[in-house]
């Protein structure tokens, strides 16, 4: 870069300056920002990451790795060993690309974050019916992919797809909650990458009681940075008779939980999630998840009320009756 006198030459400086910081942090030159799966030395026990991004870590050049992700054709895989968030405590943090299947749907014109989803098929999608109750599919975008919305640091890019059909439950109750999701068929089908992969869809009338599973997804923006990263939680499934007897904490006496939900322990719940996916473990292959269900409601109350989600075993047949209804997507060379 050729610099010339007096205001350039200051510009200049100060963009080496920039650049020599970016490559090299802790004040030392054998020390570098890298992908976070690029490190030999774990370093989630730090309790920084020493000015590098939230994809990178600082990282003795001795310790650098060249790695990347594997590209996983079959659904369900998780990436739970290859990169994760560096800031010790934040167990909530999902890993970066850790479940590839979770996509966010945005506002096309803003691409204004509105609702988690998941990858059900490289051109299909299932998220929440009752947050995108009154958009069309041209008002809507999907995104796989990403996993900080402040950066485009991630070492796998984001891909944005439009939406051409959205396919609504036709037994979605406002009232209770009851068959709250919607299909979002897409205009192009998005390619598997190491960061994007599908979900496996469960068999009709699956148990998922008493298993451990993880919900992963954004929440709604606040002001800080860290709000705009992925997060997860591990929750196990509660039976629909504990699920219904704590909601009466907070619903009229009236209040029944339907047969197309399912509820989880709600300690570890969060405020602002929608549309978020509940994974469980495949009982063939426990490295593998299947889809057990998709946020109703429930995150967004005080307390240990159970959040809820639409049993994904109780829609299959309907799933399946839309995906062989709708006319497929072709790509002409």
């Amino acid at each position: 870069m050729v610099c010339h006198h007096g205001l350039r030459s200051i510009l200049c400086l100060l963009l080496a300056i920039y650049e020599v910081k970016a490559r090299f942090c802790t004040g030392s030159i054998e020390n570098k920002c890298v992908p976070l799966e690029s490190c030999r030395i774990d370093s989630s026990n730090r309790y920084s990451n020493w000015g590098c991004r939230t994809t990178e870590t600082c990282c003795a050049e001795s310790d650098i790795i060249q790695h990347r992700l594997p590209i996983m054709r079959e659904c369900g895989h998780v990436n739970k060993k290859t990169v994760t968030f560096t800031l010790a405590g934040l167990e909530n943090m999902a890993q970066e690309a850790e479940q590839p299947w979770v996509v966010a749907v945005l506002d096309a014109t803003r691409l204004k974050y509105k609702a988690s989803g998941s990858l059900i098929a490289q051109d299909l999608v299932l998220t929440a019916n009752q947050v995108i109750a009154d958009l069309n599919a041209n008002e809507l975008i999907v995104r796989a992919g990403e996993w900080d919305f402040s950066t485009n640091t991630e070492r796998d890019q984001h891909v944005d797809v439009a939406v051409r059909n959205i396919v609504r439950h036709p037994d979605f109750s406002g009232a209770n909650g009851a068959n709250n999701v919607a299909l979002l068929f897409l205009a192009d089908s998005f390619p598997l990458t190491r960061n994007i992969g599908l979900i496996c869809l469960p068999p009709p009338n699956r148990n998922f009681i008493t298993r451990q599973c993880i919900v992963g997804g954004w929440d709604e923006f606040k002001e800080d940075r860290l709000s705009k990263t992925m997060k997860r939680t591990e929750v196990p499934v509660i039976d629909s008779q504990t699920c219904e007897r704590q909601q009466l904490e907070y619903y009229p006496p009236e209040f029944s939980l339907d047969n197309s939900l399912l509820c989880v322990d709600g300690r570890n719940s969060w405020k602002g999630y929608r549309g978020v996916p509940l994974a469980c473990p495949l009982q063939s292959d426990p490295q593998r998840y299947e889809l057990a269900g998709i946020l109703s409601f429930g995150f967004l109350h005080p307390g240990n009320i159970p959040p809820v989600f639409t049993d994904v075993s109780k829609i299959r047949s309907w799933i399946d009756q839309e995906r062989s209804c709708l006319i497929p997507i072709v790509n002409y060379p």
